[in-house]
């Protein structure tokens, strides 16, 4: 949650000092003990078994309304003291009310102009915002992964619709809005490039010092970004990056494919996108799946109804459609075509 119980109090705390809400609450306390210390003295011989406890909970009753009748005063101190403790109330209680109001209006600002310190964990950042960042976010949102999402852009709003998405207003090449958004702490980091920049080459270099910061900051995260221009490939690996993503290299692959065979980019947008059919997952290979062969475990999954095994990651890169008698090794990555993981 954006604001846990510690920091809305810490909130209450802070709204309070700077707006001298204490000074006003002693004040109050010293109002209340005043009038039902009077009120007591002076209706106590008018009310029979009237009780100082019976005057300070008229005083809170009154103080909040206008009583409920079970106690009034009859004589003309006790009545002044009425008259003293609902005016009071009156005042305070709108004073407080508005207080407590101004801290969730201040906090949906800070939220909205991306102001606010993240406090997610292993929550996933997009860095930069374009049409490409808005389909990446609803992609990530419709996963249902259960993380936080978290985009820092240079922009001064952006309009973020899943329930755990959240905006950080300011530049990513400074490690203080890093920072803000909670960066050491995040499971995935994703670096767009920021097409505001005249040359791809200015690009991908704003991208690598990015992609430097974030490795600095937090080396453990899965750091993924996209590269303009392929000849730049070495510095983001230079950068730690674990995954890269040429656009114009795919895109320029899939028109191809489209080109040439009728219904791969149909195929491509189905395994690509998880608002229908099925999509690309991976998995580790469980004890199980160790020491089987790819042909008898991808059988294994099509008779299970599990999905279709169409390759294994291992250290030193993916091989899609090994050899059927290819062994399953212990850190071997499953990588297959199902409805869900």
């Amino acid at each position: 949650m954006f604001v846990t119980i510690a920091s809305f109090f810490r909130l209450i705390h802070n709204t309070f000092n700077k707006n001298n809400a204490y000074k006003i609450l002693i004040f109050l306390t010293i109002i209340i003990l005043t009038t039902s210390v009077v009120f007591y003295q002076c209706e106590r011989g008018a009310k029979e078994g009237l009780t100082f406890w019976d005057s300070l909970w008229w005083c809170f009753v009154t103080l909040a309304t206008v009583g409920y009748g079970d106690y009034f005063p009859v004589t003309v101190p006790g009545r002044l003291m009425g008259i003293i403790i609902m005016i009071s109330g009156i005042g305070t209680f709108g004073f407080f009310t508005a207080t407590v109001a101004s801290i969730f209006v201040e906090a949906t600002l800070k939220k909205e102009g991306g102001k606010m310190d993240i406090k997610e964990m292993g929550h996933i950042i997009v860095i930069g915002w374009n049409k490409k960042a808005r389909i990446i976010v609803d992609e990530l949102v419709r996963e249902n992964t259960g993380q936080s999402i978290v985009v820092i852009s240079k922009k001064d709003k952006i309009e973020l619709e899943g329930k755990n998405t959240y905006f950080v207003h300011g530049d990513a090449m400074d490690d203080r809005i890093l920072k803000k958004a909670n960066i050491e702490k995040a499971a995935l980091v994703i670096v767009l490039a920021d097409e505001g920049l005249e040359s791809e080459q200015m690009m991908d270099a704003r991208s690598v010092l990015i992609c430097l910061a974030v490795d600095k900051l937090n080396p453990q995260a899965h750091l993924v970004s996209e590269i303009m221009d392929e000849s730049n490939l070495a510095h983001f690996k230079r950068a730690n990056v674990d995954d890269t993503v040429i656009t114009s290299q795919i895109s320029s692959k899939l028109i191809v494919r489209s080109a040439l065979y009728k219904h791969v980019s149909d195929t491509l947008y189905d395994l690509m996108s998880n608002d229908q059919g099925h999509e690309i997952y991976q998995k580790k290979a469980t004890p199980k799946e160790v020491g089987k062969t790819f042909r008898e475990l991808s059988l294994e999954y099509i008779d299970k109804g599990l999905g279709i095994l169409i390759g294994v990651s291992f250290e030193g890169g993916t091989h899609v459609n090994p050899e059927k008698d290819y062994i399953i090794h212990q850190d071997d990555i499953l990588v297959l075509i199902a409805k869900n993981l």
